[in-house]
Order: structure tokens, then sequence, then C-alpha cells
């Protein structure tokens, strides 16, 4: 048996939600742990990627059932819980029909309490400086191997709960490095085809990182969601959407007579704050993929990936340059 002991904090607020309130549990580690392993293993087939997948992880999958050779435990846990409201603020805001909002009701949308007039959250959640240890039992040095690269990916570029690829539930592991000191994402995965899903592909993955550190997380996740916000407005004309759909479905503008071809469709980038000793720095992750998998059945009827896709890249495309054009930004290919 090969043990993982990680010390885990929480640096932006967390919306992971049990029954009744907020709630961190291993199936939750290991359901996000499970979707960076695949993201760095595209260059398998399909029934290659389920078939390791569950060697390593676990199946429940009807003929193919495996136990998992990973066993997580969560210890020490302190956690804080924050109440639904009040609602969290930044110092970072932008007018909409004469209305002044804030950045962070812009990337919480969907956790937002509709009924209370968007004044609190759906739930409460976890606030920063929660921590708890992870300790993850793997059967043999080959499965702890794989755990450790979906680990680094995760703490990299990831988060946990709702809005994760809005910047929140970002985990800062402050003793990863004693295991992966010689890791670099070049050597962590050989993928060279997009697929329908997210995944790493060699010479198409980008890193919009701000330049500058912050002394809050505030500040870091206010700054980089203003990057996302104003790159992604500026990709085509105002009150027009054809284009921004393909950032991220479903998109239906209040008062406006248009719908999204998806009615859900995850984007390709994801907000990440990292911690740095401490200061705080963010950016920004895009994946892209080849949007659907053959021909899907949208909103309006079916889609076909020889159409749809073409358009995705376009409206990325368009996205990223954006990005590049914000002050203090630098992208870095993956």
């Amino acid at each position: 048996m090969e043990t993982l002991e990680l010390k885990c904090e929480v640096i932006t607020p967390m919306f992971l939600s049990g029954a009744n309130e907020a709630e961190l549990r291993a199936p939750s580690i290991k359901g996000i742990l499970r979707y960076w392993w695949r993201s760095l293993n595209g260059h398998l087939s399909l029934k290659d990627l389920k078939k390791k997948e569950g060697d390593i992880f676990g199946s429940i999958e009807s003929g193919d059932e495996k136990k998992s050779r990973v066993n997580i435990l969560l210890n020490n846990k302190k956690m804080k819980i924050s109440p639904s409201s009040p609602k969290l603020s930044s110092s970072h805001t932008f007018k909409v029909h004469g209305y002044s909002l804030d950045i962070f009701d812009y990337l919480l949308y969907g956790v937002l309490d509709s009924e209370n007039h968007n004044n609190s959250y759906t739930k409460n959640y976890f606030n920063v400086s929660s921590t708890f240890d992870l300790v993850l039992n793997c059967q043999n040095s080959d499965v702890k191997d794989e755990v450790l690269k979906s680990l680094y990916v995760w703490n990299e570029y990831g988060g946990l709960g709702a809005k994760s690829r809005n910047g929140f539930g970002s985990i800062y592991i402050s003793n990863l490095n004693e295991y992966t000191k010689d890791f670099s994402m070049s050597n962590l995965f050989s993928n060279q085809k997009l697929t329908p899903y997210t995944s790493f592909v060699e010479g198409q993955v980008k890193w919009f990182e701000l330049d500058k550190t912050f002394e809050k997380w505030k500040d870091a996740l206010g700054t980089i969601g203003m990057a996302y916000r104003n790159a992604r407005l500026r990709i085509e004309s105002p009150h027009h959407y054809e284009e921004r759909q393909y950032i991220g479905a479903p998109l239906e503008p209040r008062g406006q007579h248009f719908k999204s071809k998806m009615l859900r469709h995850s984007k390709p980038y994801f907000l990440k704050v990292k911690k740095v000793e401490d200061e705080f720095k963010a950016g920004i992750l895009f994946i892209p993929s080849l949007y659907i998998d053959h021909n899907f059945s949208g909103r309006k009827g079916l889609l076909k990936q020889n159409v749809e896709f073409p358009k995705f890249i376009t409206a990325t495309n368009k996205m990223n340059e954006e990005l590049k054009k914000i002050n203090n930004i630098t992208m870095i290919a993956i």
C-alpha cells in the first residue's frame, strides 16, 4: 500500500452542498480526481479510457464492476461554514441598465436565490481558510503515480463544488510539491487530437495569467473575473449572442428573444486562484474540445458536429484574442 498524506486549504469560497448544508465527503474528492485524470488521458480510446479509469478508481458498470484501488480519507476537518446571507462582495463592479452589479454576482449566477431577489445564496458554503487532511491509500506505486497526476492538475487549475470553473472552490495543497517536484504539464499528457470531452491536447491548451500578485483572494478572483467577462462581451456586438453561446450555455439574455442552441454546455474556460506563499495569483485555463460528439439533439433540432465545431473554434479564438489584449495578462501555451 502506498499512502499520500496531503494538507489542503480552501482559498476561495466552496459551494459544496449535502442534503441540508455545506458538506465535504470523500466521493466528491474521488469524482474530481476522476475528472482530471480523464482530461490527461484523451489519447486513449473511449473503451480503454473507461477500463483504465475503472481499474484505478473503481466501476459500478454492469458486468464490469471493480473495487477502487484508491481509498480516500478526510481527516482533521476544520471547515468554516458561512450562512447563505450576506452575499460575498468585491471591489469590482460593473453597470447593467444603470444598476451597479458585483462581479461575484456574475460569477455565482446559478447559486443566487432568485426567490429572495438574488440577495442571498441557495445554501450555505465553506469559507476560505477551511482546512482538511486528505489521505489517499493507493494499492500500488502505479496507482499512486496516476493519482498524483490528477492531484497535480487539480491543484494547478481546478476547484471543487458549484461554480468551480468560475474560480470558486479553489484548493491549495501545501505539501503536494513533496510528491510532484519533478512534474511538468508537458510530461503529463500526450494527446494530439481533440475529443468531445475536456482533455489536454498538445499545442491547443492555453493559460492566461495575471502578471501581478494580490494580498487578498477577493482581489485576485475579482480581477480575473472582470477580465473574463470583458473578453466574452467583446467577441461580438452588444445584444448579439450567436458567438457567445459557444462559450457556455444556456444563454438566455433577459428581455431578448434569444435562446442558445444547447440547453447546457460547460464552457472551455477555468478561472483559477492560486496561493503563492502568503499572496494570490489568478489565471484562466482554456481547454478546447470537439464541442459535441457527432450529431447531437439540441434545443432547436439536430446539431451536427461538422457545423457547430467550426463556430465553436471561431468564438473561442476571438475570446482568446480578447484575453490577450487585456493589460497585465500573459498567455502561456501548455
